[in-house]
């Protein structure tokens, strides 16, 4: 009989490939991380929660539990989980508490780093939430925008080949699947063609070389430190309570609306494809971790944060069904090519923070930050609720805020300041509905050895 953490891991595993794998019609390894954090379950997000910019002064608390949610270290073994660990406070510390070499650049290498940085970064007018004044604050460029917009529409093209691809080779038996191939995944190739090379005419090579010239002149240099710090005070807003954070966005804006219905991928899943996941590729989406407790979770509070208890059942699953796309996570404040940087070392006065060994899996106080979310909405269940072990844990949905089933919310919300039911289900015939939106899992980018400073280098101090 098919065990939860089997049905659990294969589940993860083609989420993970459709989202991370290679792109083998263009050849290109994976864009923005190969690791998947897995919410067990998901977070319910509404369009209330994610619809705020920098501008919208009544948005600042929904934007900061925002920045907050996404700048959260992700583990690098087991599922992700709430935490005060934040991303921003180690970049922070990286910018205040680190030593560099000494490095000096001749004025073409200075004219040619401060180029490179303007190509990415510019100052945009803002209001200072605490003095009402206008202040300059960092912002992406409209080149970088287009970039990345047009990176995401790449990447959704290439996650919707992928899933018609993972249906036909695992459905070998369901005649459906292999139509659906041999009908479509020319048009859908030629797809991927065409939202790469626009994405490559729209500046993907003047953005990335930018990006190289920053971490080559870039390394231990004074210049650079200090216009990561300025960026970072610029960025920095204040709720009307005054909690300081920093603005994270995602793109494209909006995406939940009828202007990118074609974002999302229709994903399935069926018992049949169900097989045991090799515990060493099952590290690439926190496998090791705890997926063993099993794929029904329950709490009292609507609120994520809380503790969940988790309840086994039969296993007996007929399909899974759902719509998913990648969002990436913008922040305007950030260069995270410093970790990948060995012209800087923590000051021993000061810290000895190790942000990662470099190892699979890495140890250390950031091994790796989120890129993306894995959002997904319109969820379908086929679950039979008639079995003795899911009769007794659906027993405890009408007692419990929340209710999840592996990756997936049910029923909770987000909102971490009210318990107000934003996220629910509806039983059907065939087991479970939820058409809400929900995150699922974050892309993520695993750090190398960091710090790892180069002996080579002019360290004076």
């Amino acid at each position: 009989m098919t065990s939860e953490e089997d049905l659990l891991k294969s589940l993860l595993e083609k989420i993970y490939l459709l989202v991370c794998g290679p792109d083998t019609i263009n050849n290109l390894a994976p864009v923005g991380g190969s690791y998947v954090s897995f919410c067990l379950p998901g977070i319910p997000l509404g369009k209330d929660d994610l619809d705020f910019s920098f501008v919208e002064l009544n948005k600042s608390v929904i934007a900061a539990d925002f920045a907050s949610l996404v700048n959260t270290v992700p583990p690098p073994r087991g599922q992700w989980v709430p935490s005060d660990r934040k991303v921003d406070a180690y970049y922070k510390r990286v910018l205040s508490e680190t030593i560099r070499p000494v490095v000096t650049l001749n004025n073409n290498e200075k004219k040619r780093l401060a180029s490179a940085q303007e190509m990415l970064t510019r100052m945009v007018d803002a209001v200072d939430l605490t003095t009402g004044a206008t202040k300059k604050v960092p912002a992406d460029t409209p080149l970088y925008e287009a970039y990345q917009e047009r990176m995401g529409d790449y990447l959704a093209a290439l996650t919707t080949y992928r899933s018609l691809q993972a249906d036909y080779l695992g459905r070998p038996n369901d005649p459906a699947a292999q139509s659906e191939w041999f009908t479509k995944a020319g048009i859908l190739r030629q797809k991927v063609q065409q939202k790469y090379d626009r994405w490559l005419a729209g500046g993907k090579t003047q953005i990335e070389e930018a990006i190289a010239t920053i971490a080559e002149l870039g390394r231990g240099t004074g210049e650079r430190w200090q216009r990561m710090k300025e960026v970072v005070r610029l960025a920095e807003q204040t709720t009307p309570e005054g909690t300081p954070y920093l603005f994270t966005k995602f793109f494209p804006s909006k995406f939940w609306d009828e202007a990118h219905a074609t974002s999302w991928t229709k994903f399935s899943m069926g018992r049949e494809e169900v097989h045991t996941v090799n515990e060493s590729s099952s590290t690439s989406f926190g496998g090791g971790g705890g997926f063993n407790l099993g794929l029904w979770s329950v709490g009292g509070s609507a609120s994520y944060a809380e503790q969940k208890s988790r309840f086994k059942s039969d296993g007996l699953i007929s399909k899974v069904e759902v719509e998913l796309v990648r969002i990436p996570i913008r922040r305007s404040w950030w260069d995270a090519t410093i970790f990948w940087d060995r012209g800087w070392k923590f000051d021993p006065q000061i810290s000895n923070l190790v942000l990662s060994d470099g190892k699979i899996p890495p140890n250390g106080e950031l091994p790796a930050y989120p890129t993306a979310m894995i959002v997904a909405k319109n969820l379908k269940l086929g679950i039979d609720m008639t079995s003795e072990e899911n009769t007794h844990v659906a027993t405890q949905f009408s007692a419990s805020a929340s209710v999840g089933w592996g990756p997936f919310s049910v029923r909770g919300n987000y909102s971490r300041n009210t318990d107000r039911k934003t996220h629910d289900f509806t039983r059907t015939a065939a087991g479970i509905e939820c058409a809400g939106m929900q995150v699922i899992g974050f892309v993520c980018e695993m750090l190398p050895k960091s710090p790892d400073p180069d002996p080579n280098l002019n360290w004076q101090a």
